[in-house]
C-alpha cells in the first residue's frame, strides 16, 4: 500500500485574495469616491498628467479653501483618466471639516510638469500653478467625518493607432504620385 501525502487547504492560495487583510481591517473606514472634471483639460483633449503634486485642497461653495493632503517629496505623479482604470487613493484616513465641497484644487510644481494629449503628443505645463477640478456630485460631509478618498479623473481617452497606419499612408501617397497612363496613348 502506498502512502498518500495530504496537504491541508489552509496553505493554498485563494485567487484574488491578496487584498483580503487590508479589507478586513478597513471595514470600519468609509471610502468616498470622487469623479473630477476640468473643462480646460477636456478642451485640449488631455489624456494623462505627469505632475509634481505639492498639495491637495478642497473648496466649498463659499470659496473657502481647506488643505487635505500635503506631498512632502518631489515625486512625479502620473494621473490617467477613468477610461484607463487608474485612480489616486489616500493611503490613510483624511479628516475633513464638515461642509459641502464642489472643487478639488491640485497644486503642483511647474518643473517637469507635462501632459499627454489623446493623440500621444506631450506638452509642457508652464503657465499654471494649480488645476481646479469640479466634482461630479457635490461632496457633503457631516460632523468630523473621517474618510479615505479615491479620486477618479475624467480625462480624454487615449486614441489607439494601428501600427499599420504609417504603411497605409505611405501606399496612399505613392498612388497619388504616379500619373495615369490610359489617356496618354493616342
Amino acid at each position: 500500500m502506498e502512502k498518500t501525502r495530504f496537504y491541508p487547504p489552509i496553505w493554498t492560495m485563494t485567487p484574488f485574495g491578496f487584498d483580503v487583510v487590508r479589507q478586513w481591517y478597513a471595514h470600519d473606514k468609509k471610502l468616498k469616491e470622487i469623479v473630477l472634471k476640468n473643462t480646460l483639460l477636456h478642451s485640449y483633449r488631455v489624456s494623462e498628467l505627469d505632475l509634481n503634486i505639492t498639495k491637495l485642497a478642497v473648496i466649498d461653495g463659499k470659496g473657502n479653501e481647506q488643505r487635505i493632503l500635503d506631498f512632502p517629496g518631489q515625486n512625479s505623479v502620473k494621473i490617467k483618466g477613468m477610461s484607463s482604470g487608474h485612480f489616486l487613493k489616500s493611503s490613510d484616513v483624511v479628516s475633513w471639516k464638515p461642509g459641502t465641497y464642489s472643487i478639488l484644487r491640485v497644486y503642483f510644481d511647474r518643473k517637469n510638469a507635462e501632459f499627454t494629449l489623446s493623440d500621444g503628443s506631450v506638452r509642457a505645463v508652464s503657465s499654471f500653478d494649480y488645476f481646479d477640478f469640479t466634482m461630479e456630485n457635490e461632496l457633503m460631509l457631516k460632523n468630523d467625518e473621517k474618510t479615505e478618498i479615491k479620486l477618479w479623473f475624467n480625462l480624454a481617452p487615449r486614441q489607439v493607432t494601428s501600427p499599420f497606419t504609417f504603411l497605409k499612408d505611405w501606399v496612399k501617397r505613392k498612388k497619388a504620385q504616379f500619373p495615369r497612363l490610359a489617356g496618354n496613348m493616342g
